[in-house]
């Protein structure tokens, strides 16, 4: 379910760490794909499963800055 509320906490969120969030939302097929840095990405996942969200729909590339 898309949730206003959530999604602004997440831009909110997203902004604070200088990380660019695009939302597409289709509740049909829907899949979260993040590309980022790796304890971000952990974060996001855990939230996101603790949520309901299912772990085979999260995506991620994580990078590590040297």
């Amino acid at each position: 379910m898309y949730e206003d509320q959530a999604i602004a906490l997440l831009a909110q969120a997203a902004q604070a760490a200088n990380v660019r969030l695009r939302v597409l939302w289709d509740q049909r097929d829907a899949n979260v794909w993040f590309c980022g840095p790796a304890g971000f990405g952990k974060a996001l996942c855990q939230d996101l499963i603790a949520l309901g969200w299912p772990a085979h729909r999260f995506h991620q590339e994580l990078f590590a800055m040297c």
